[in-house]
């Protein structure tokens, strides 16, 4: 017992600085434990601010989804009116070259029926009783006379719908 007591006390502050290592040992802990917490508060701040920009992203991702689904339907409507009108127009481009047809037959008749009246000269009533034989012939004469002029009357009604038509169709 003597020597351990010699040694202790031939070795003065040794207890000491073990006392001062063990303190600043505890302090550096503290500092360290202080540090961590700090750290876990920052992260956790972090954290939170993640949250909110992932909680905003996703609702913007949504709200883009939503106008996405919009703009679909939109674009299949409007794909669907383009094909209906285009189907439209082959139809009235169909109907425009019937009746441009129709109005250069008609317009062809007419440049006939003209040539006649001038080879011919214009036919009235009063030449059809003068150059009849008979009251069968005038009567003849009348009814075939009426026919023409109903013809050519026809004729000029169905030119100006054509035309009408014609226009209606470009429009």
């Amino acid at each position: 017992a003597l020597t351990f007591s010699a040694l202790v006390l031939s070795v003065p502050g040794r207890a000491a600085p073990k006392k001062e290592s063990i303190k600043q040992r505890i302090y550096q802990l503290l500092q360290r434990k202080v540090e961590k917490k700090q750290k876990a508060k920052d992260v956790r701040k972090k954290l939170r601010v993640l949250k909110k920009k992932e909680k905003a992203i996703s609702s913007q991702v949504q709200e883009t989804q939503q106008h996405l689904q919009h703009a679909r339907k939109e674009y299949a409507d409007t794909s669907q009116k383009l094909q209906k009108t285009r189907s439209q127009l082959v139809r009235t481009q169909g109907a425009l070259q019937q009746a441009q047809g129709r109005l250069a037959r008609h317009n062809e008749a007419l440049g006939d029926r003209l040539v006649s009246i001038y080879r011919n000269g214009s036919l009235t009533y009063v030449e059809i009783l003068l150059d009849s034989q008979s009251f069968s012939d005038v009567v003849k004469r009348t009814y075939l006379f009426r026919k023409i002029v109903e013809n050519d009357l026809s004729l000029l009604r169905g030119i100006h719908e054509e035309k009408d038509q014609i226009v209606e169709k470009k429009k």
